[in-house]
């Protein structure tokens, strides 16, 4: 009993030390307490604001960017990707800037939007405008059963991404034609970067581009409307360019699986056409318009107007 007792009193004599060092250090002061002494109290320091920013997810009838581009690559064919952002500090003034670097198409341009666009090769031996390919806009079609059309409503400024189906890929969306198709979308109010936008641009050759874009979420309603104004004289005479287009787009939300969007669209095309030269003419005047382009006062005004829509109800194996 007394050895019992006596191990006690041992085991005591360590933890009643240490309990006297640390009330020891506590009363010290410390050099950071020193320091702080020195500071009023009335000053407050204060960090940096610190900005956490990510891609819209988009909703039910238009995802976003990064959902968008997933769901794109989850397919087992060959098919491409180009991100508005990509171009967007740059003067994209047709489908050439906005494709150029997208493998596997070629987009030839003539002027203005005279475009020649191939993919994988398909129909590069046919003339200028649509030739072969399922061209889409939000997911609907903008060119006839056969493939033909023109560019002229596909306006860069007012693009959010274009999706690349290449060759028979195409048929995704319910090609007719084998040389592939492009969906091209368009922003919402839910992907918009800003709820207003204004862009001016300019260069040589009279070249002038205005484009405004206001976009708004009201409950379970939202839209968004893109103008874009782009005049140029171009290099050759009579090769004058006046293009207005509208893109439009309003959305409703019926509850989280069931929604519908409706997209409108004018545009409005004056090109003039300084006609083919030939090789001694391109080499030695360049600028130059051809005499039966110029007897015949030969242009391209077109006026368009489109209306399309789209529901998404979303199922339990999918929508």
């Amino acid at each position: 009993m007394k050895r019992a007792k006596a191990w006690r009193r041992l085991s005591v004599l360590p933890a009643a030390a240490l309990t006297g060092i640390a009330a020891a250090q506590s009363t010290a002061p410390s050099p950071a307490a020193t320091n702080d002494a020195a500071v009023p109290a009335t000053e407050v320091r204060m960090l940096p604001p610190i900005t956490a920013t990510a891609n819209a997810i988009g909703s039910l009838t238009a995802p976003g960017i990064a959902r968008q581009r997933e769901s794109l690559f989850q397919s087992a064919g060959s098919v491409g990707f180009v991100d508005a952002a990509s171009y967007s500090d740059t003067y994209a003034s047709n489908l050439r800037d906005v494709l150029k670097d997208a493998p596997g198409v070629y987009v030839q341009e003539r002027y203005g939007q005279e475009l020649r666009l191939s993919i994988r090769g398909s129909g590069i031996a046919r003339g200028f405008h649509a030739r072969g390919l399922d061209l889409q806009q939000d997911g609907v079609p903008t060119n006839f059963a056969d493939g033909s059309g023109d560019y002229y409503q596909i306006d860069p400024l007012g693009l959010a991404a274009a999706e690349i189906y290449k060759g028979g890929n195409g048929l995704a969306y319910g090609s007719t034609t084998l040389g592939g198709a492009i969906n091209f979308t368009t922003p919402t109010a839910f992907t918009a970067d800003a709820p207003n936008m204004v862009r001016v641009d300019g260069g040589s050759f009279g070249t002038a581009r205005a484009s405004a874009q206001v976009s708004r979420q009201i409950g379970a309603f939202d839209f968004l409307a893109n103008l874009t104004v782009n005049h140029s004289e171009g290099y050759r005479n009579h090769e004058r360019g006046q293009y207005e287009q509208l893109n439009a787009n309003f959305g409703y939300r019926f509850s989280p699986a069931v929604e519908t969007r409706f997209y409108f669209g004018a545009y409005i095309v004056d090109q003039l056409l300084p006609g083919s030269l030939t090789l001694d003419q391109a080499l030695h005047n360049p600028r130059m318009a051809s005499a039966s382009a110029l007897a015949g006062d030969q242009a391209r005004n077109t006026r368009t107007e489109r209306l399309a829509n789209v529901t998404t109800v979303k199922l339990d194996n999918g929508q």
